[in-house]
């Protein structure tokens, strides 16, 4: 069972934000592990990582309260499975060292992904994906590009 919940928040600045969030997780017995947040042309954004293992409420009815306070703060919120691996795409340059440090990484469980595709405008660096058994797309333009990604 994943004892941990990443709560990513973007909405109009406002005051109390973080005070009504925080309050949310406190009441209902989660440890704050970090906090980030910041604003920017208005927006205030905010990503929390807790610790849920003693939360005095089942993860849905915490998921709700913070849906809630979301609605009223007219906001975006997205929450996370931090042991949950998220699928990702490399989008490859001339370079081949950034693609090397992130299939690493991901090889070694330093990164928590899957990247089933390396996707690049040229052929370059298909060597690569044949070393890391990950497919190799070569795009001639940005329409095909959005057609894999959607």
């Amino acid at each position: 069972m994943n004892n941990k919940l990443i709560i990513q928040l973007i909405c109009p600045d406002q005051k109390g934000i973080i005070a009504k969030l925080t309050s949310i997780l406190y009441n209902s017995k989660a440890n704050i592990l970090s906090i980030e947040q910041h604003v920017d042309n208005k927006k205030f954004y905010i990503r929390v990582l807790a610790d849920i293992s003693s939360a005095n409420s089942k993860i849905d009815s915490l998921n709700l309260k913070i849906k809630k306070l979301n609605d009223t703060l007219g906001g975006e919120i997205n929450l996370f499975n931090p042991s949950k691996k998220i699928n990702a795409a490399i989008l490859g340059s001339n370079e081949a060292e950034p693609i090397y440090q992130l299939l690493i990484k991901n090889n070694s469980n330093e990164l928590n992904c899957n990247f089933p595709l390396i996707i690049s405008n040229h052929n370059k660096l298909k060597y690569i994906s044949k070393q890391f058994s990950t497919e190799y797309i070569k795009i001639n333009d940005d329409e095909q590009l959005f057609s894999y990604l959607i």
